[in-house]
């Protein structure tokens, strides 16, 4: 992975945004109100402030972190991806499933370490 895009910022998070930065593992992905034991996403780690280009409109929408991809198009309706706490879960709706996140390290955490202790866990 590479470094924290934001590792020297010292700006504030803007009022009402919810803190997402970290990196994320994914626990658990639920399909029409169910959990999906062995969706391929279980499992899958992210990091918040990763320093790959997209292309997105980015807004702060009561607390949700609401991001619509530029130049997708899956039919007549915008796509939406949105991201949110709950509590120490970060919940990320995506295109037709919704994921729970568990925070793993902060995003400025060596990702090598993070990793490795992820493989050490198992």
């Amino acid at each position: 992975m590479a470094p924290s895009v934001l590792a020297g910022c010292t700006d504030r998070r803007p009022h009402g945004a919810p803190d997402l930065d970290g990196f994320w593992q994914t626990v658990e992905v639920i399909i029409g109100g169910e959990s999906v034991p062995g969706h391929r996403a279980l499992g899958h780690v992210q990091r918040i402030d990763k320093a790959t280009e997209i292309h997105v409109i980015a807004t702060y929408e009561d607390g949700v972190h609401v991001l619509r991809p530029h130049g997708l198009d899956l039919g007549t309706d915008p796509i939406e991806i949105r991201r949110r706490r709950d509590g120490e879960h970060l919940v990320w709706d995506y295109l037709g499933f919704t994921a729970r996140l568990r925070c793993l390290a902060p995003s400025d955490t060596d990702a090598a370490a993070v990793m490795a202790a992820l493989e050490d866990s198992k």
